[in-house]
């Protein structure tokens, strides 16, 4: 378990010891000032700036190419068993014969749009209904109309992504100050090794990132090499240096460590959405390894989020993906 107590312990601690030593409460009180002052800035920033919290993600791309898209689903499935048992495996494997046209409806809205299917368009409803499910009939069912779900049926629940609730946890200034500290320390850090640190322009729409060019001797070597892009998760890129060393130590590629600070333990108030967050990687792709090129991406934890927008959005600029988690034994 998390102690959430714990930064709020050590805060106390050295103002406390002052105030003891000198046998003078000043330090104590001054302190406490300090942190009621940081405390009212959070609120007010959180009920000025910050948007009303929501479970549900925003809507993906809509620039993507869904023809390309869907017609990859399906070239990648060999026999019709293998596609039932693809669309079973979005149900959680339930056997095909129980998918009903009311699911695979709402799996459709989230597959092409991104979004529940109550949230749904008229126009976006009538291009599932009379467009993606005649043709998902086609690959699965033979051309043959999927039953309708019978009274007392119940609705089927398919794999999709939702934001877990907000947890808000107001931090003392000095865990920030920590924080903040070790970002710098860790910027130094990744200098010394040959990244550069390229702010974004606009961070209400832009990412910053490091960046490392090629380590190889000649122009045309390097061109061959694909570009590693590495995105971090919550926490920040500090937390990651040994991992990135080692990455740099053993890849001749150019390497970009997206810098998101809205994940990062820092007071950062810009969020860009999803949209303008694939965008600035393509962005950051184009200035540093050229239009069109792929890079081979590696994500950990909210990381690998950005890499699924990049496979959804923008697979043309996608050589391969890594996606790093934790396993437990």
């Amino acid at each position: 378990m998390h102690d959430e107590s714990a930064p709020w312990i050590v805060s106390l601690i050295f103002p406390t010891l002052v105030s003891l030593i000198a046998q003078d409460a000043s330090a104590f009180h001054f302190n406490c000032f300090v942190e009621l002052c940081f405390l009212c800035f959070c609120a007010i920033k959180l009920f000025t700036k910050f948007d009303v919290p929501s479970t549900n993600p925003q809507p993906l791309l809509n620039d993507r190419n869904w023809d390309y898209v869907y017609n990859s689903i399906w070239e990648a499935q060999e026999t019709l068993a293998n596609k039932r048992d693809f669309l079973s495996s979005w149900f959680y494997d339930t056997p095909f014969e129980r998918l009903r046209r009311e699911d695979i409806i709402s799996f459709l809205a989230w597959l092409h749009f991104g979004i529940q299917e109550e949230n749904l368009t008229p126009s976006q409803r009538n291009e599932v209904v009379s467009t993606d499910l005649p043709r998902l009939e086609y690959e699965v069912n033979n051309g043959k109309t999927l039953p309708l779900r019978s009274k007392g049926e119940e609705e089927l629940v398919c794999v999709r992504f939702n934001l877990e609730p907000l947890r808000f946890r107001h931090k003392p200034l000095f865990f920030y100050i920590i924080t903040h500290g070790t970002r710098l320390f860790a910027t130094k850090a990744l200098e010394d090794i040959g990244f550069s640190y390229n702010p974004p322009k606009n961070p209400t729409k832009d990412l910053g990132y490091f960046f490392r060019p090629g380590t190889l001797s000649t122009n045309s070597e390097a061109s061959k090499q694909t570009p590693l892009v590495f995105v971090h998760g919550v926490g920040g890129i500090s937390y990651y240096f040994n991992l990135i060393k080692d990455l740099g130590d053993k890849s001749e590629a150019p390497i970009i460590l997206v810098d998101l600070p809205f994940i990062s333990l820092q007071v950062s108030d810009d969020i860009p959405l999803v949209a303008d967050q694939v965008k600035s990687v393509c962005s950051i792709l184009d200035k540093k390894i050229g239009a069109h090129k792929k890079a081979t991406f590696v994500g950990h934890s909210f990381g690998s989020l950005i890499l699924s927008w990049m496979v959804q959005s923008c697979p043309h600029r996608v050589a391969n993906c890594v996606f790093v988690g934790k396993t437990e034994i």
